[in-house]
């Protein structure tokens, strides 16, 4: 991977880090017209992602201040665990309070967290930067000042064999600062006397600290955080793998040590072996993950890249107290949840809901067609229905109709995969109900390739005094809005006699569709969502007598509205919901 691909899925991570974790809403939605900006970034390569290696970024809330929050993203190759690449950035948060933004999202009684030594130190390079820039200021060397409190005691010596210097201070309150010198930078790391209590961070299960000592071909990277026991908020993304602040008494370093090809961890702690410690009680570090509707703390990780679903049972008896009602996790084996669809008993032999999921960031690509029995608690699932993909789709959209007459309610749905490397591929397919009961691997058949993509509408209409089955299809990729039907036969099961009606191909990536009466003149209409590449929009179609041959009226119901302040507004269509506000409004 080049350089630009890293920083282009910094970005598709860190939007969907922002809604994910509620900041999308906060900054822009109840600040009305507040807004998010990179301010900086920095990003250090440790290892080329190999070609067809599969990996994940892990994006992660570090700090925040009054004007800005700070993530660290990284890279990890899904085989060995192994971080490639670091990402630190600063986002500024414009029109709002960072502030009072975090208290809103992590609770009041939760404290900032200490400001973490490598983000410190980059901060304060890019203050000596702009210090340089400013009018009339001069700075002081290319190197920071360190400053020290109370009385010290200074002595230096040379290492000759290392090519590098050491100096020690002792401070009236008894701590030892070493400074460790390479070639080119300079690291400053404190280590706190023995008899003190040293706090050690570990950023995850697949990463150690890094400590560096930098020489002539080879790095070693040192790093222990100040003695005092602060507690910490880490933010939790979709796909990034929660952590775990040891504090307390432990007494142990860590060293890595990178050669030209290979790097070696050694985790020294004791005379002759390692220890796992695992704090728990009034010691341990306060830790918050927030993640879903729910933005509850979730102890406990099923599958760090899926995502959590959760449901709330009868709504409709609890209204007057809606502030009271508890979100039940369903599971997290769903990788970016679309449109859920209920079924009756009818279809399966148990009712049930079925959840599809994926979409095209990366770490979400594996979609599924996943069925949770819901006549029981906790739900039975989930079940996969399209367990026989043979490479990762998405899915968005489900619907139910017996397609080969068997008597067998079918699953129709559409689904789309757009890998990294390779062509992307749209496929618009019916699964076959075997009628056993049975809810894993059923049988695909494609009914149109290289068309319908994400959400459509299976309909009857008429025309010349006869009943057509069609299907209406928002296409996403192709960006146009389609009507398939055929004229004789079945088109589920012979593809060959369809016909294909573009109803429009103006207005860029279609999306969410609905097929109802928005007027109540007894006639259907079709309202879809789109985005031209500049601004989104929802428009509305008359369906005429022959939709064969005659033209579909279109009328804006909304438009010019911006969603994504991150992308450059790309991909934002949205979706709909059509609904009358009363039953009143509706009969009158």
């Amino acid at each position: 991977m080049n350089n630009a691909r890293y920083i282009r899925e910094l970005d598709f991570a860190r939007f969907d880090f922002y809604f994910r974790c509620g900041l999308y809403e906060e900054i822009m939605v109840k600040s009305k017209g507040g807004n998010a900006m990179q301010g900086a970034s920095n990003i250090r390569y440790r290892r080329t992602i190999p070609i067809f290696n599969l990996y994940k970024i892990e994006t992660q809330l570090v700090y925040w201040d009054d004007k800005a929050i700070y993530l660290e993203q990284r890279f990890i190759t899904l085989t060995d665990g192994f971080v490639r690449a670091v990402a630190l950035s600063k986002q500024n948060i414009i029109g709002v309070s960072a502030e009072e933004m975090m208290k809103t999202l992590a609770g009041i009684g939760v404290k900032k967290p200490q400001v973490p030594q490598d983000l410190d130190h980059w901060l304060k390079s890019i203050e000596a930067s702009s210090a340089k820039l400013r009018p009339n200021l001069t700075t002081q060397g290319t190197s920071r000042q360190q400053e020290l409190s109370g009385k010290s005691l200074q002595e230096s010596r040379s290492l000759p064999s290392q090519g590098l210097s050491e100096s020690k201070s002792l401070s009236s309150k008894g701590r030892q600062e070493l400074t460790v010198q390479g070639t080119s930078r300079e690291q400053e790391p404190t280590i706190t006397r023995p008899s003190r209590e040293q706090k050690l961070t570990i950023p995850g299960p697949s990463i150690n600290q890094e400590p560096t000592v930098q020489g002539p071909s080879r790095e070693q990277e040192l790093s222990v955080p100040e003695p005092s026991i602060e507690q910490e908020l880490t933010i939790l993304g979709p796909s990034r793998e929660q952590e775990h602040t040891v504090p307390g008494p432990l007494r142990e370093q860590e060293l890595a040590v990178q050669g030209p090809s290979r790097e070696q961890e050694l985790s020294v702690q004791g005379p002759s072996r390692e220890q796992e410690l695992a704090v728990q009680g009034p010691s341990r570090e306060q830790e918050l993950s927030v993640q879903g509707p729910s933005r509850e703390q979730e102890p406990t990780i099923k599958n760090k890249i899926a995502d959590y679903i959760y449901y709330i049972s009868s709504p409709g008896s609890q209204l007057s107290s809606v502030n009271s009602w508890k979100v039940e996790k369903i599971d997290q084996n769903n990788y970016w949840p679309n449109d859920l669809t209920c079924t009756s008993s009818s279809i399966i032999g148990r009712e049930a809901i079925i959840w599809p999921s994926g979409f095209l960031v990366p770490g979400k690509t594996h979609g599924q067609l996943n069925v949770y029995f819901t006549d029981k608690e906790p739900f039975d699932g989930p079940h996969n229905i399209a367990s026989e993909d043979s490479q990762d789709y998405s899915y968005h959209h489900v619907e139910w109709v017996d397609v080969n007459n068997d008597g067998h309610t079918d699953a129709i749905t559409a689904r789309f995969t757009s890998p990294l490397i390779g062509s992307r591929e749209k496929e618009f397919l019916w699964l076959e109900n075997p009628g056993t009961g049975e809810v894993e691997g059923w049988t695909q058949h494609i009914v149109v390739s290289d068309a319908t993509d994400v959400y459509f509408k299976v309909l009857n209409l008429e025309a010349g005094g006869k009943t057509y089955q069609a299907v209406i299809s928002s296409e996403f990729f192709n960006k146009q809005l389609t009507l398939r039907y055929a004229e004789s036969g079945n088109m589920w099961t012979d593809p060959s006699v369809i016909k294909t009606v573009v109803i429009d191909d103006s207005i860029g990536e279609s999306w969410g569709i609905e097929v109802t009466d928005i007027n109540n003149d007894q006639n259907l209409e079709i309202v879809i969502s789109s985005y031209d590449g500049s601004v989104g929009s929802v428009y509305a179609y008359e369906i005429p007598s022959d939709f064969r041959t005659e033209t579909f009226t279109r009328h804006t119901l909304a438009s010019g509205y911006k969603a994504n302040f991150i992308l450059g507004q790309a991909m934002t269509p949205g979706s709909i919901q059509v609904f009358y506000k009363s039953t009143a409004y509706q009969q009158s």
